[in-house]
C-alpha cells in the first residue's frame, strides 16, 4: 500500500519526465513554439498541480509533526519526526 506522499512523488516525477521531453532554447527555457503547444500547457499544468499538492502535504505534515533529530540509514542522515502534542 502506497502512502499519499509516495503517490505524490510518483506523479510529480512522471510530470517532470514529460516536461523534460520538450525542446529548450539557449538559456534552457522552453521556446515560444513550445509554450504555445497545447500538449506542453497540459504537462505544465499537471506539473504545477502535483507540485502544489506536495507543498500542501509538506505544510500539513510539519503542522502535525516536529523534527526531533536524525538517524543514519544506509549511510545517509535521515530526519526523525514525532507527533506534536
Amino acid at each position: 500500500m502506497k502512502t499519499y506522499k509516495e503517490i505524490i512523488d510518483e506523479k510529480l516525477e512522471e510530470a517532470e519526465r514529460v516536461m523534460n521531453t520538450f525542446p529548450r532554447g539557449a538559456m534552457n527555457l522552453p521556446t515560444e513554439e513550445t509554450r504555445l503547444n497545447p500538449v506542453y500547457r497540459k504537462a505544465k499544468q499537471d506539473f504545477a498541480l502535483w507540485f502544489n499538492e506536495l507543498r500542501k502535504y509538506n505544510k500539513q505534515f510539519l503542522k502535525t509533526h516536529k523534527r526531533v533529530g536524525f538517524e543514519v540509514v544506509n549511510g545517509k542522515r535521515v530526519p526523525i519526526y514525532e507527533k506534536r502534542a
